[in-house]
C-alpha cells in the first residue's frame, strides 16, 4: 500500500462558502478562540487567546452606555443606574477608574440615554473637552472646569447643554444720551447677549430700537436743535460730546457676564457702519456707558442671527475644526396649535398726549431716544401684527397671525378708553389658506368674536382710524397768555474794538451765550457776518424770549450779572476757527420788556395713535410670556403716503404758476410821506392785519403740494388721491411783512454823466430790494370742505413747466417760480371755489393715499420685526407706541425773482427818454459749479462736505436741491417774464412796494413768502433736519420764533454771499440759495435687526415627525485653537445641509483621513469638499481646501435591489472606524462591510463566509470593536444565541469564534477592553492566561479538512499534530489538543479523548490493552504528535446528523442515535474523498497552544 502525508497548515482563515471537498487550501472550517499572532510573535499559525483581566470597575450595579477615548491612553465612561447618571475615567495606563461626575446628588439630572456618542476635543492647549449626544440632549463637558456644571455646588444638567438657554431676557429699564464721550452723530442700537464662564455667548437676545445721535446740547433751544452728520472716514469724521449710558434689569444671574453690542451708522448712508462690543460685563453690574470706544467688531450679520437650538442628535462629529451634529430634533412644539391662540386676540386704538416742542418730554419727537420711548402709528394706515411667544427656556416660537378686527364689532372698543379699530381692514383676494392638520380642528381656528377663520374667510389686518374718524384733532396750540403773563427779550450787547486787518479769512462769526434759570446752564448759540464785528460800534443781538421766568442775577433794571459768551470767527475752507473775545469789549445781557407776540413761547401738543392687544390667553404652561412684532410698513404696502399742504397758484392770461404763498389783496396804496422807504414800510404796516389772500387770481383747479417724502426723499406719488383732512390757518395777527434796501450788492450803474443830471449820479452799484412776508400758521383746524379729485399730480423742478388741460379743458402753462422749491402740482378733474378751499386764509392739511387691494398679502412669507419693547406677560394688556410716524414741524419758504428795475434818472435837455439798465442780472453772474462727481454725491455727502465749506458753495446746493438750471433760468426771466409769466408773481403788495414809484437807485427786486409752523405726520421726522453750514440759509428752524427784521436779514442772505469790499458786505449771486431738504439716512434706521417669520404655508401640522430632521446635518462655527470662545457651541440658522430623504434617515457621520461620510438606511453618503482649482499652462493645482457643504453630498452606492450597504438605525453600535477604514453590519442585507474610502463598501463577510455570516446575521443588536495590539476586528451579536466571530485585518480574512460576547468594546492606544452588561468589571483582553476569559477557563477548537485529492478515495491511518504548549511565563509543556473528532459526510468517530503519555514501563501495556478507559494514546516523536486509534463509529451510511449549529456556534453536537459504542476490534476505517479534523483544548486547561502545522497520513482504497 502507497501511504501518504497530507500537511495541512491553517493560515489562511475560515472559510465555509466552499465544501468540504472543496476547501480552500491553508483555510479552515472553524476554529474558537483563536488568533493567528500573539502580543509575543506567533504570526503564520493558530493560537489559543490569550485572556483578559479586570483592569477596572464601574460602580456597582452602573451599565456601561457609551465612552470618548481622549489623549494619554484615558477614555471617558459613561454609565447609568436607573436615574443616577456617571462619567468618569478609565486610566488605562494605571488600571483605575475615576468617578467624576455622579448626579444622584444634583439640581437637574443628566438622565443618559442607552447610547451616548462623542468626541474629545483638546481645547486652547490644556482643557480637555468631551461633546456628546444620547439621542436626548447634546452636551459637553470641560474636565478641567467642573465648577461650571455646577449650582450652588450640585451637579445640573442644564449647564451641560451645549447651546445654553436662559431663563429670562435682559430688559432695558432706560436708556439715556449724557454728556462726556465720543460717539459719532448718526443712530445706535444696543444688544445684550449672555456669556458663560467660558465667554461662549448666547444669540444677541435683546435689542433696543435707535438712539438718535446729534451735535446740539439739550440746554439750546428747542427750535434750534438740528440733526447733525458724520460723513467721511473715522480720520476725519468730529465726534459729538455726547455717550449713551444704558440701565438693565431682568439680568439671568445664571449666566455669570453679559456683553452689549453697539449697532453704529455713522455715515451718512443709513447702512450700518460697524458692530462694536463690550468686553465681559458681570451680571451683577446693570448699568453701562457707551462713549465711542471700540474695543471688538463683529459682522452686522452674528447680530441677525438666532441660536439654532439643537434639543437632541443622533450622531457627532468633528471635521476642519467644526463640530458637526445629525440626526436632530428640535424643540418638540405643537406650533399649529398656537395660532388658534392668536386668532383670538383683540386689538384696539388708544392714544397718548405729547409735548412737541420741549425736548426733555416723555416722547418729544426730536429727543434722541425717541425710538426707544412712544412714536405713533399712521393715522388711517393698515398695519400688519403677529405674536411670537416665548418659552422658558428663552427660546421664541414662529410668528402668528393676529386677525384684524371682525366687522361685527364696527364701533365697538374692546377696552375702556379705548378707540375701535377701523373695519376697512380686509384684503380685496386674499384668503385664510389652511395647514394641513389631519383632523376638524382647523389651523387658523375662530377669530376674537368666535367666528371660523377658513379658506373663504377674507384675510384681515389692523387699520388705525383716521383722526377725524377717532375725533382726536391733530396739533393743539397752547399760548401762555394769562392775566400777568411777562414776556420779555433777552439781548445781548457788545462792541468791537479789533480793525479788518484782524480778521481772518472773513468767515462768520458764531456767538455763544450762557446765562442761568434756577441754576440750570442755558446756552443760546447765535451767528453773524463777522464783517460786522470789525465796526467799532455798540450792537445788540436778541438771544432768547423769557416768559414768566426769573434769571439768575437778575438785578432790577434787567441786567444780568452772572452769564458768559464766547465769540469765534468760523474758519473757512479748512481754516482755523478765531476766537475773538479779546476784542469784544464792553458786553452786557439785558432784559427789555414786550417780546413780539411771534416770540411769545408757545406749547404745542397733540396725541398719538397706539394699539392695545387684549384676549390674550396662554396656550400652555411651558410659554411665559410674548412680544408683539409686525411688519415693516414700506412702499409696497402703505396706503398712506404722506400727509402735505394744499398750496395756491395764480392764474393770468397765458400761464398759471406757483409761488407766492399768499397773494394778498393789499389795502391801500403806499403813499402820503415823502421818504419811500417810510411810505412802503407804513403801507406793509396797515396792511398786516387787514390783507387777505386774493380769491380773484387764485385758480380753483390746479393747486401746488408740498409734503415731505417728496421734499426730502424726492419721492413722487403721480396716481395718489387726496383727502382734505384739516387746515392750517395762518391768522392775521400773526402775519408781518417787511422790505429790505441792501446797498451795493452788484456793480453797474443806468446813470450816464452825457445823459444824466449830476445829482443823479450813482457810485455804489445796485441795491438788492426785497419784500418778505410771513405768516405763522399756528392753528389747526379739522375740516372736510372739499373733496379733491385729482386729474394728474406731478413735479416741478425749480423754474420749470408744463402744459396741461384745465378743467375747461383749455391749455395752459404752469410754472413753479419758486426759486429755492420743487413743488408738487395738483390738476383736479372739477374747478373748486378757492375761497373754500383755502377757506379764512387757511391752508387745506391732506393726506396722500392709494386704493390697495391686497396690502400685505404676503403676510406669510415676509420678514416681522420687534414692536414690543420689552417680554409682555399673561394678564397684561399691552399699550403699543412702536409706530413709524413722527409729528414735525416745518417753515415753508418760496422766494421769487420778481423784477429788475431801473431807476428813472432826470436828463439833461436834449435827452427826453431815460436810458435802461441791465434788464436781468442774474443770468449775468450764474456760474455752474457742479461737475459730474459732485453731481453723483448724495445730498446729505454734499451736505457735511459744504458745511466745512461754508456758504461758498451754495449754488452747488442750490442745484442739487431744487432742480435749478441756468439756461431756464434765463429762458423764464428774459423771456416768459416778458410774455407775462411774470405777472404770476404780482399781487397788489408787491405792486405797491415795487411797481408804483421810482426807485432810489437801480435795484433787483425779489419777494419772498414764508409759512411757519406747519406740522405734518409723516414717516419724515423733520425734527432731525440736516442744515448746511453756519450761515447758511439753508432753512428756517420751526417751529419759528423769527422776527421782521431777521425774516428780512433771511431773505437778504438768500440772495447774496459776503464780500467786505462791498459797502454793506452783500455781493448778488442771481439766485436764491435753496432750501435744503435733508435727514440723515442714518437717522432712519430702525429695530430691523432681527427678522421673525410665520410657519410656511408647507409646514405640515400632521407630520408626525414635526421639528425632527432625521436627514439633516448642522455644523458649528469654524473653531480655532486660541480662542477664548467656543465656537462648537455656535450653530447658525442656515448651517444645515438635507440629505435626500428617499434612502432614509441619517444612522451614522463619520470621518476618514480628510473627508466626511453620513450613512442613512438605505445608503453611504460623501460629503465633498469644495476644492478650489487654477490651470496654468495646463498644470491644475489646488488653492486651499475649500469647505464641506459648499457642493451637494455624492451617494456613493445606489441600487435598486437594496444592496446598498445601508446601516439600520439601532446597528449603530456596529459602525467603527479604524486605521483600517470604516467596518459595520447590515443586517438588512446581511453582510458585514469594510469602507476604506477609496473604493465603495466591501462585503468582507464574502471573503469566505458569506453563507455562514448571513445566517448568522438575524435579529438582534451588534457590537463591533478593534483590537489594536492584534490588528484584528471583533464583531459580536449581543442576547440569545449570541456570538463573537474575529477578522484579522493584515490578511484580510475571517480567523476565530470567541466566548466572550461583551455589549462593549473600548480600544486605547495600545489596550483593548470590553465590557459585560449588567456587571461592574471592564476586561483588559490579551493580559492573562490562555482562553482564560470573565475569570473561566474557555475551550480552544480548530477545525480544518484533510484533503490531498479530491479525486481519489482514501483511508486515514493516522493524524500527526505539530504544536507548541507553553505556560503564561513561557515554560515549554508537555501537552496538546486533548479531544479529536473526524468525519465526512457519512462517517464519524465520534469524540475522541486524547491522552497525552510519557517514556513509562507501562507504555507498551498500554498500547496493546488499550487500558486508558478510553482515551486515545497520543504519541510524542520528536517535535509531535501522533494518534492513529479512530474509526466510523456510525452504524449506518446516512449523512451524518448533527444538532443545529447555530443554536450553539461553538460546539458540534451530534445526533446519537446512530452512533455506536466504541470497539476497537469491530470497527472501519475512516475513508472517503475527504476527513474533516475537529481538534479541542478543554476548559479544564490553560496554557499556550500554537498549532504550527497538521499532517494526515493517509492511503489510497483499491
Amino acid at each position: 500500500m502507497i501511504q501518504k502525508n497530507d500537511v495541512v497548515k491553517v493560515i489562511k482563515g475560515l472559510n465555509t462558502d466552499m465544501p468540504p471537498i472543496s476547501q480552500p487550501e491553508g483555510s479552515y472550517r472553524f476554529a474558537l478562540n483563536a488568533v493567528e499572532e500573539t502580543t509575543s510573535g506567533d504570526a503564520q499559525r493558530l493560537t489559543t487567546e490569550q485572556g483578559d483581566s479586570i483592569i477596572a470597575n464601574l460602580p456597582k450595579g452602573f451599565n456601561l452606555v457609551g465612552h470618548i477615548y481622549t489623549s494619554n491612553d484615558r477614555i471617558v465612561l459613561f454609565s447609568k443606574l436607573n436615574d443616577i447618571s456617571e462619567i468618569g475615567i478609565l486610566y488605562t495606563l494605571e488600571d483605575r477608574y475615576e468617578t467624576v461626575v455622579n448626579d444622584k446628588d444634583s439640581i437637574n439630572k443628566l438622565l443618559l440615554g442607552d447610547n451616548v456618542y462623542g468626541i474629545y476635543r483638546l481645547r486652547r492647549g490644556c482643557e480637555d473637552t468631551i461633546y456628546f449626544v444620547d439621542g436626548l440632549s447634546v452636551r459637553y463637558f470641560n474636565f478641567g472646569k467642573e465648577n461650571n456644571f455646577k449650582k450652588s455646588g450640585l451637579w445640573d444638567s442644564e449647564l451641560f447643554k451645549l447651546q445654553r438657554t436662559f431663563s429670562s431676557s435682559p430688559e432695558f429699564e432706560d436708556i439715556e444720551i449724557i454728556d462726556g464721550g465720543n460717539i459719532y452723530p448718526g443712530s445706535y442700537s444696543i444688544l445684550i447677549q449672555y456669556l458663560d464662564e467660558d465667554l461662549n455667548p448666547t444669540e444677541w437676545i435683546t435689542a433696543s430700537d435707535t438712539i438718535i445721535i446729534y451735535r446740539d446740547r439739550n440746554n439750546k433751544p428747542f427750535e434750534d436743535i438740528r440733526g447733525d452728520v458724520s460723513y467721511g472716514d473715522e480720520d476725519n469724521k468730529t465726534p459729538t460730546n455726547k455717550s449713551i449710558q444704558v440701565t438693565l434689569s431682568n439680568l439671568d444671574r445664571n449666566f455669570p457676564y453679559y456683553r452689549i453690542g453697539i449697532i453704529e451708522s455713522h455715515s451718512g448712508t443709513g447702512n450700518v457702519t460697524r458692530v462694536s462690543t463690550s468686553e465681559q460685563i458681570p451680571t451683577d453690574i446693570e448699568v453701562y456707558t457707551y462713549s465711542g470706544e471700540t474695543t471688538n467688531i463683529i459682522s452686522y450679520e452674528e447680530t441677525q442671527v438666532f441660536d439654532n437650538i439643537i434639543e437632541s442628535a443622533e450622531h457627532i462629529e468633528m471635521v476642519d475644526n467644526m463640530l458637526l451634529l445629525s440626526n436632530t430634533q428640535g424643540k418638540k412644539v405643537n406650533y399649529c396649535e398656537l395660532q388658534k391662540y392668536a386668532s383670538r386676540i383683540k386689538t384696539d386704538c388708544v392714544t397718548k398726549e405729547i409735548v412737541l416742542n420741549d425736548i426733555e418730554s416723555h416722547s418729544n419727537q426730536k429727543r434722541g431716544t425717541l425710538h426707544i420711548e412712544d412714536v405713533g402709528y399712521q393715522p388711517g394706515e393698515i398695519y400688519s401684527f403677529g405674536i411670537v411667544y416665548v418659552f422658558e427656556d428663552g427660546t421664541k416660537s414662529p410668528v402668528f397671525h393676529i386677525p384684524g378686527k371682525n366687522h361685527s364689532t364696527k364701533n365697538t372698543a374692546f377696552i375702556q378708553g379705548a378707540i375701535p379699530m377701523s373695519t376697512d381692514n380686509q384684503l380685496a383676494s386674499s384668503y385664510y389658506v389652511e395647514n394641513d392638520t389631519c383632523d376638524d380642528n382647523p389651523f387658523w381656528g375662530t377669530d376674537s368674536e368666535g367666528d371660523i377663520l377658513s379658506r373663504t374667510t377674507k384675510v384681515r389686518h389692523h387699520r388705525f382710524p383716521t383722526r377725524s374718524e377717532a375725533k382726536i384733532g391733530f396739533v393743539k396750540t397752547i399760548t401762555d397768555e394769562t392775566e400777568g403773563s411777562s414776556v420779555r427779550t433777552l439781548n445781548f450787547t457788545f462792541r468791537s474794538t479789533h480793525k479788518k486787518s484782524n480778521l481772518g479769512d472773513g468767515g462768520p462769526a458764531e456767538i455763544k451765550i450762557g446765562y442761568y434759570i434756577g441754576g440750570v446752564r442755558k446756552e443760546v448759540t447765535r451767528y453773524v457776518d463777522e464783517f460786522l464785528l470789525a465796526v467799532n460800534t455798540f450792537f445788540t443781538i436778541e438771544v432768547d424770549n423769557i416768559i414768566n421766568k426769573t434769571i439768575d442775577s437778575e438785578r432790577p433794571d434787567g441786567t444780568v450779572t452772572k452769564f458768559d459768551f464766547t465769540v469765534t470767527e468760523i474758519g473757512e475752507d479748512g481754516a482755523d476757527d478765531v476766537i475773538l473775545n479779546k476784542w469784544i469789549k464792553g458786553q452786557s445781557l439785558f432784559l427789555t420788556e414786550g417780546a413780539s407776540e411771534s416770540f411769545i413761547d408757545k406749547e404745542y401738543k397733540a396725541n398719538i395713535l397706539g394699539v392695545a392687544f387684549s384676549n390674550i390667553d396662554l396656550p400652555n404652561d411651558d410659554i411665559v410670556g410674548y412680544y408683539i412684532v409686525r411688519q415693516k410698513r414700506d412702499e409696497f404696502n402703505k396706503t398712506i403716503l404722506d400727509t402735505g399742504l394744499m398750496l395756491p397758484t395764480l392764474k393770468e392770461t397765458y400761464y398759471s404758476a406757483f409761488g407766492l404763498l399768499r397773494p394778498s389783496t393789499g389795502n391801500g396804496t403806499a403813499n402820503g410821506d415823502r421818504n419811500l422807504e417810510s411810505r412802503i414800510q407804513s403801507y406793509l404796516k396797515r396792511n398786516e392785519t387787514s390783507t387777505n389772500l386774493d380769491f380773484s387770481r387764485i385758480r380753483g383747479d390746479i393747486f401746488g403740494l408740498i409734503h415731505p417724502q417728496f421734499l426730502f426723499n424726492k419721492v413722487e406719488y403721480p396716481t395718489a388721491t387726496i383727502k382734505h383732512e384739516g387746515y392750517w390757518s395762518a391768522d392775521n395777527r400773526k402775519f408781518y411783512m417787511n422790505h429790505e434796501l441792501t446797498e451795493d450788492v452788484m456793480a453797474g450803474t443806468s446813470y450816464d454823466s452825457s445823459r444824466n443830471k449830476k445829482r443823479e449820479k450813482d457810485s455804489d452799484g445796485f441795491t438788492l430790494h426785497t419784500l418778505t412776508r410771513y405768516s405763522s400758521t399756528d392753528t389747526y383746524k379739522s375740516a372736510t370742505n372739499f373733496t379733491v379729485k385729482p386729474k394728474d399730480i406731478f413735479y416741478l423742478d425749480t423754474l420749470y413747466g408744463k402744459t396741461v388741460k384745465d378743467s375747461a379743458n383749455e391749455s395752459t402753462e404752469i410754472y413753479n417760480l419758486s426759486a429755492d422749491n420743487r413743488v408738487g402740482i395738483i390738476q383736479n378733474e372739477t374747478k373748486l371755489d378757492p375761497s373754500q378751499v383755502f377757506k379764512d386764509n387757511s391752508y387745506p392739511y391732506v393726506t396722500i393715499e392709494r386704493q390697495l387691494l391686497n396690502p400685505y398679502s404676503d403676510f406669510r412669507v415676509t420678514p416681522y420685526y420687534m414692536d414690543s419693547k420689552r417680554m409682555h406677560k399673561f394678564g397684561d394688556t399691552p399699550k403699543l407706541f412702536s409706530g413709524d410716524s413722527y409729528i414735525s414741524p416745518m417753515t415753508f419758504t418760496s422766494s421769487m425773482y420778481y423784477n429788475s428795475k431801473i431807476r428813472k434818472r432826470k436828463v439833461k435837455k436834449s435827452w427826453l427818454k431815460f436810458v435802461l439798465g441791465i434788464v436781468l442780472v442774474a443770468a449775468a453772474v450764474v456760474v455752474t459749479v457742479l461737475t459730474a462727481t459732485a453731481g453723483s454725491i448724495s445730498l446729505v455727502a454734499a451736505s457735511a462736505a459744504l458745511g466745512a465749506a461754508g456758504a461758498s458753495v451754495s449754488l452747488g446746493m442750490s442745484m442739487l436741491a431744487n432742480g435749478f438750471k441756468q439756461a431756464q433760468a434765463n429762458r423764464v426771466y428774459n423771456d416768459l417774464y416778458d410774455k407775462g409769466l411774470k405777472d404770476c408773481v404780482n399781487d397788489r403788495i408787491t405792486s405797491e412796494v415795487f411797481d408804483n414809484h421810482n426807485p432810489d437807485d437801480d435795484e433787483l427786486q425779489w419777494v419772498s413768502d414764508s409759512l411757519g409752523n406747519l406740522w405734518f405726520e409723516s414717516q419724515i421726522n423733520m425734527n432731525w433736519r440736516l442744515g448746511i453750514g453756519n450761515m447758511s440759509t439753508d432753512f428756517l428752524n420751526a417751529p419759528s420764533k423769527y422776527s421782521e427784521s431777521f425774516m428780512a436779514d433771511y431773505t437778504v442772505n438768500k440772495l447774496t454771499t459776503f464780500d467786505k469790499d462791498n459797502t454793506e458786505g452783500k455781493l448778488y449771486q442771481g439766485f436764491a440759495n435753496p432750501e435744503v431738504y435733508i435727514i440723515n439716512p442714518d437717522y432712519t434706521r430702525r429695530n430691523w435687526t432681527k427678522n421673525y417669520f410665520m410657519l410656511g404655508i408647507e409646514y405640515d401640522c400632521c407630520s408626525e415627525c414635526q421639528e425632527e430632521f432625521p436627514h439633516r446635518v448642522v455644523y458649528s462655527q469654524q473653531s480655532f485653537q486660541e480662542e477664548l470662545t467656543d465656537n462648537f457651541r455656535k450653530f447658525l440658522p442656515n448651517n444645515y445641509r438635507d440629505l435626500n430623504g428617499e434612502s432614509g434617515e441619517i444612522t451614522n457621520m463619520f470621518r476618514l483621513g480628510n473627508n466626511l461620510y453620513i450613512h442613512t438606511e438605505h445608503a453611504m453618503w460623501l460629503i465633498p469638499r469644495n476644492y478650489q482649482e487654477r490651470v496654468t499652462d495646463q498644470i491644475v493645482s489646488f488653492l486651499g481646501t475649500g469647505e464641506f457643504f459648499s457642493v451637494p453630498p455624492q451617494k456613493l452606492r445606489e441600487s435598486t435591489q437594496g444592496i446598498s450597504a445601508g446601516l439600520t438605525k439601532n446597528q449603530k453600535n456596529s459602525a467603527l472606524v479604524t486605521p483600517y477604514g470604516y467596518f459595520f453590519v447590515s443586517d438588512k442585507e446581511k453582510v458585514i462591510y469594510q469602507f476604506d474610502g477609496e473604493k465603495g463598501p466591501i462585503p468582507i463577510s464574502n471573503n469566505g463566509m458569506k453563507a455562514e455570516i448571513k445566517y448568522l446575521i438575524n435579529d438582534g443588536d451588534y457590537v463591533t470593536g478593534y483590537d489594536p495590539t492584534l490588528d484584528r476586528m471583533l464583531f459580536t451579536k449581543l442576547g440569545d444565541n449570541g456570538w463573537t466571530l474575529s477578522y484579522s485585518l493584515p490578511y484580510k480574512s475571517w480567523r476565530s469564534y470567541h466566548t466572550y460576547i461583551p455589549d462593549r468594546y473600548l480600544t486605547a492606544r495600545d489596550k483593548f477592553l470590553s465590557w459585560d452588561s449588567n456587571k461592574s468589571p471592564i476586561w483588559l483582553h490579551n493580559s492573562k492566561g490562555y482562553c482564560n476569559f470573565r475569570g473561566a477557563n474557555q475551550e480552544h477548537i480548530i477545525e480544518y479538512v484533510s484533503l490531498d485529492s479530491a479525486l481519489i478515495t482514501k483511508q486515514w491511518n493516522h493524524i500527526r499534530l505539530d504544536t507548541e504548549a507553553y505556560t503564561l511565563d513561557g515554560e515549554f509543556l508537555f501537552d496538546t489538543f486533548d479531544k479529536a473528532l473526524l468525519y465526512n459526510n457519512i462517517q464519524c468517530s465520534g469524540v475522541l479523548n486524547l491522552a497525552v503519555t510519557e517514556d513509562s514501563e507501562d507504555y507498551f501495556f498500554d498500547r496493546i490493552s488499550n487500558s486508558n478507559d478510553g482515551d486515545i494514546i497520543l504519541d510524542r516523536v520528536d517535535d509531535s504528535w501522533y494518534f492513529n486509534d479512530f474509526y466510523n463509529m456510525k452504524s449506518s451510511t446516512t449523512p451524518v446528523i448533527w444538532k443545529d449549529p447555530h443554536h450553539n456556534i461553538y460546539t458540534k453536537e451530534l445526533v446519537m442515535e446512530d452512533v455506536r459504542e466504541p470497539n476497537w476490534f469491530d470497527t472501519a476505517p475512516i475513508e472517503g474523498k475527504y476527513c474533516i479534523v475537529r481538534l479541542t483544548k478543554s476548559k479544564d486547561k490553560s496554557f499556550k497552544l500554537s498549532t504550527n502545522f497538521n499532517i494526515s497520513n493517509e492511503q489510497p482504497k483499491f
